[in-house]
This record gives C-alpha cells, structure tokens and sequence, in this order.
C-alpha cells in the first residue's frame, strides 16, 4: 500500500479515536472485567474446559463408536456449564457485548455517513441496520 498524506491523516484520526474510545466507561469496564478474570478459580475453569474441549476434539470424528465417546462430550458440556456459570466468565462476556455493540455502532455510523449502500458485517446475528444488505 502507498501512504499518501491523506492516508496519513486518516490514520492519526483512527488513533485519535481509538484513544477517545478508550477513555470511555465502557472501555474500562470491559478491562476490570478482563482482570476479574485473572483469579485461581476462574483460571482452574478454564483449564479444566480447555482440557476437556481438547480431550473431546481427539475423538469426535469417531462419534458414538468411540469408547468414551458419551462420557467425554458430558464432561465438555460439565466444563462448558460450569465456566458460563462462572460469575467472572459470565460478567467478562456481558461487558464484551456491550463494547462490541458500541464498535457496533460506530461502524454502522461511519459506513452510512459515506454511503447507505456500504454492507457492514459485524458479530451481531440480529443486525439492526437497514445497511446490511444481504449479511
């Protein structure tokens, strides 16, 4: 790519913005949420979903004719189940929609301020934007 000076200022205004969003409520609580994370019970959880996720995915292509095949995929749900029931896990996620939806928004802004025929294709299943198109 060729930077031109155009280019160059539009990426200054991207970081100006990047920090601005940093700035915002939503932000920081999206890092708490990230640091909460960071603690003994959480981190066993996730090892222990990882663990089983990795120790299922050996056998899956095999289905039922597996030998453990019943007992694996139960443990992976136990592990999954318990880690969404975690209340770190779970708060982390809530925070990360909101700032996803956030992110959200402010594509859906920027992409109709130029044009209403821009697709923008983001997380969301239920998208609200009439710009979607046919994503």
């Amino acid at each position: 790519m060729i930077y031109s000076e155009e280019t160059m200022q539009l990426l200054d205004l991207t970081n100006q913005l990047v920090k601005s969003l940093k700035q915002t409520e939503v932000y920081q609580s999206y890092t708490q949420a990230i640091q909460q994370l960071d603690n003994l019970e959480t981190k066993v959880k996730i090892d222990q979903f990882k663990q089983a996720k990795e120790d299922f995915a050996l056998i899956e292509e095999y289905g039922k004719y597996a030998p453990d095949y019943k007992e694996k995929r139960q443990k992976l749900r136990q592990a999954k189940k318990e880690l969404d029931l975690n209340e770190f896990v779970s708060n982390y996620r809530q925070k990360e929609l909101v700032l996803q939806k956030e992110l959200d928004e402010i594509s859906v802004y920027l992409a109709s301020s130029i044009s209403n025929d821009i697709q923008i294709n983001y997380g969301n299943p239920f998208k609200r934007s009439k710009n979607c198109g046919g994503c």
